[in-house]
């Protein structure tokens, strides 16, 4: 992976577990803690990947390559600056644990 490409810096965020008084997903983003602070790629889907990637999941709009980082789950989010990405599927290509991309779908 060529470090150069990495220029944004990135927050991964996991929900803690539990639920609420009602019995429903704690959903406070405010609860939400620190997985992994690390350095990222943002890129957009282009077309022919957004078209790809409708097969698998119609909401991924985004790609966040990283290098490899054990432990990376769908369902974490990725913060860079004010932006919100909810990952949607990590996949480590190849899986030769060198990187990772994480296919996400950017938060309203």
């Amino acid at each position: 992976m060529d470090p150069g490409k990495l220029r944004h810096k990135i927050i991964i965020k996991v929900q803690p577990p539990g639920q609420d008084s009602y019995g429903e997903k704690v959903s406070d983003t405010s609860l939400w803690t620190n997985f992994v602070t690390i350095r990222a790629a943002i890129i957009p889907i282009s077309g022919r990947e957004f078209f790809t990637a409708q097969q698998v999941n119609s909401t991924v709009t985004t790609r966040i390559e990283i290098r490899y980082k054990s432990g990376i789950t769908a369902g974490m989010r990725v913060v860079c600056g004010t932006k919100v990405y909810d990952i949607k599927a990590p996949l480590d290509l190849e899986e030769k644990h060198k990187e990772i991309h994480l296919m996400c779908e950017e938060m309203g």
